[in-house]
């Protein structure tokens, strides 16, 4: 008697939740880019003081300490 397959059950794997919100992303990614925060800002249409903001809000989700240091983790994970 062969085993049953049950890999058309099995469920469906989910990715994990996104760390960043979809603006955090994109302001990880125009860092990633080398854009400043000034840059940043006119690019977004937003104020360099949302981008301070959200910066902060980045570094203290990934537990990062620096562009440089967001840089490598948007290039090597990917904020979406």
């Amino acid at each position: 008697m062969t085993a049953p397959m049950f890999a058309s059950q099995d469920p469906v794997p989910r990715r994990a939740p996104r760390p960043l919100s979809p603006r955090q992303a994109q302001v990880a990614h125009l860092v990633a880019e080398g854009l400043r925060n000034q840059d940043i800002a006119a690019r977004l249409g937003i104020s360099e003081q949302t981008v301070k903001n959200q910066m902060a809000r980045i570094f203290v989700k990934l537990g990062l300490r620096s562009r440089a240091m967001l840089a490598v983790w948007t290039v090597t994970r990917g904020a979406q």
